[in-house]
C-alpha cells in the first residue's frame, strides 16, 4: 500500500492547495474524490482501486474489516476474474506501511512467487512474533485478529498457519496449542 501511495501522490505528503480549502471539503474529497484524483490499476481490461484489488481479487471478494458490504457486487463484471481459491499470504504484501515486512521484492517471475512469499512470511513472523513465557502470552501481529476469518477463524488455525514459517521458537506447535487451550498461554495481538 505504501507503493500505491507513492505512485498516487509522489513524495508530496501534504498538498498545500487542498489544505487551504477547509476541513469540510477535505472530508467531502475523501469520500467523493474528483475523477482526476482517482487512481486505478487496469487488470484484464478492467479498472480496480487498491481496495478492490486487496479485498476483491486477493481476498476472494471478502468484506473489508468494519464493512457490511463486499466491494464487488454480484452483477459486477469484474467478478469474472475471481477464483474460489485465495491465498492468505498475499495479505502480507498489502498491509499498511507501518505493518509491512521489511524486505518486499518485486514479484516479476511467476515461478518464484511462492518462494518469495514464503521468505517474506518467514522473516516477518520470526521478527514480529514473540512467545513470552514470563507473562504467559504469545504476541502476534494484529493482522491475524483483523483478518482472522482468512486464516480459518480460530486461534488454533491461526497458530497452525503461523507455524508453517515461524522458526524462532523452540516450542513445538502441539505444545503451544495445548498451552493455549488450557489458557496457560494467552494470545495477544499487537503491532
Amino acid at each position: 500500500m505504501h507503493l500505491h501511495y507513492l505512485l498516487k501522490n509522489g513524495n508530496n505528503f501534504i498538498d498545500m492547495k487542498e489544505e487551504t480549502k477547509g476541513s469540510f471539503f477535505g472530508i467531502m474529497d475523501y469520500f467523493w474524490p474528483k475523477p482526476e484524483q482517482s487512481f486505478f490499476y487496469n487488470i484484464g481490461g478492467m479498472n480496480f482501486t487498491l481496495e478492490e484489488l486487496k479485498h476483491g481479487l486477493l481476498r476472494g471478494n471478502s468484506k473489508p474489516p468494519g464493512s457490511f458490504f463486499r466491494l464487488l457486487n454480484a452483477s459486477d463484471t469484474r467478478t469474472t476474474l475471481l477464483t474460489s481459491i485465495t491465498d492468505p499470504r498475499t495479505l502480507f504484501i498489502c498491509l499498511d506501511k507501518h505493518q509491512l515486512p521489511e524486505a518486499i521484492e518485486c514479484f516479476d517471475d511467476p515461478t518464484t512467487i511462492d518462494t518469495k512469499l514464503d521468505e517474506i512470511l518467514s522473516g516477518y513472523f520470526n521478527e514480529k512474533i514473540e512467545i513470552d513465557t514470563t507473562n504467559e502470552e504469545i504476541i502476534i501481529p494484529t493482522v491475524f485478529d483483523i483478518y482472522s476469518a482468512d486464516f480459518g477463524g480460530s486461534d488454533e488455525k491461526i497458530l497452525r498457519f503461523i507455524w508453517k514459517w515461524y522458526e524462532t521458537s523452540e516450542m513445538k506447535l502441539q505444545e503451544v496449542l495445548r498451552l493455549v487451550r488450557r489458557k496457560s498461554l494467552m494470545i495477544k495481538y499487537e503491532d
